[in-house]
Parts: C-alpha cells; structure tokens; sequence
C-alpha cells in the first residue's frame, strides 16, 4: 500500500472533536455531473482568497517597517504609507466582491474538522453532494468545501419535524482551512467550559 493511500485511508479513519456553533452557511446540491465543475469553481475561489490573504500580510509586514523607518526617515515613510494605502484599497476592494462580507450567522451546526451537521429543507440521500462555503465567528474566517452526505439522521432535539437532517464528511477542504477549523472548534470548546466554571 502507498503512502498516499495510507495517508487517505488514516484521515478517513481519524476522529475530530465535534462543537455546536453558529455560523453563515451557504450551500447547493450538486447534481452527479456537475462534480468536477465544483472542484474547478472551488480551485478558482481558492486561488482569490490566497491573495486576498497575500494582500493583508503584506499590508501587516508594511505597517512594521513603516514605524521603524519613520523615526529615521520621515518622507520614506510617508511614501511608504502612500503604498500602504494602495494595498488597503485593493484588499477593500476584493472584500467589496464579495456579497457576504456583512454576513451574521444563519445555521446552527454540529461542526468538526471534518464534517459538519444540520437541520434543512432539503430532502437528500446518503452519497448526494453539496458544494458549500461557511463563515467562522467571530473571526469572519470563510471556508469553501465540497461535502458528501453520510446520514440524513436527524439529531439535533431543535430541530423542526417537517425538517429533515443532514450529517456531511468534507471532501474537498484545503487542509489551512482545516487546520482553521480545528482551532476554531477548540478555543470555542475551551470558552464554553471556563464559562461553565462561572
């Protein structure tokens, strides 16, 4: 067996700590054919939110130099700071492009690493897929994946009864993103206990 393999079959088997959170979800049923054209959509969002986040590290890395440069050279800074607006422009710009940048939570979930579950309208069937994006709070982190379904069990005791439930394995993430939302789940897992010591 490759290591490719074992690697694949490792993080099917592997378990994620599992919270109730409220995010800005967005998703859509994919039909059998349209698959590979999710993955290409995802593949181009991807590519956008690498510079977007390109953009804010050299805006942060500016802002550093600028300060140490100012007390030296007062007119390099300012050009500096010229530049400096220029990328903040841009990086608004890009956030401008997208509809959800105000988004507020819209979903109660059971959220993981590698998977996530909810109560919908949908009607689906274990092995049907969604191509979704969600926003993180409070940190507004967004995260695009593509996601099977494994069970339509329902096991949220909020949910309504006309409501059907939905259990969802990722795919498709980009693993910074699960990395993100590992760490997402665990601080707010970690707030939730100290609150409960209050």
């Amino acid at each position: 067996m490759t290591g490719t393999r074992q690697a694949q079959r490792s993080e099917e088997r592997r378990e994620y700590f599992r919270i109730d959170d409220d995010v800005f979800l967005r998703y859509r049923v994919l039909e059998d054919d349209s698959l590979d054209a999710a993955r290409e959509r995802f593949e181009q969002r991807e590519r956008r939110h690498s510079i977007t986040g390109e953009l804010n590290r050299i805006t942060r890395r500016l802002d550093s130099h600028i300060k140490s440069v100012k007390l030296a050279n007062a007119e390099l800074a300012r050009c500096l700071e010229v530049m400096n607006d220029k990328i903040d422009l841009l990086v608004q710009y890009t956030l401008i492009q997208d509809p959800d940048a105000e988004a507020r939570p819209n979903r109660h979930v059971s959220i993981s690493a590698g998977g996530m579950a909810f109560c919908c309208d949908d009607e689906l069937q274990p092995g049907d897929y969604l191509e979704m994006s969600f926003k993180l709070f409070p940190s507004y982190r967004e995260i695009d994946a593509i996601a099977e379904v494994v069970s339509t069990q329902c096991t949220d005791q909020h949910c309504n009864p006309e409501n059907h439930g939905l259990a969802l394995r990722f795919i498709v993430i980009e693993e910074h993103d699960r990395d993100a939302l590992q760490e997402h789940v665990l601080k707010r897992e970690l707030q939730r206990r100290r609150a409960g010591r209050h």
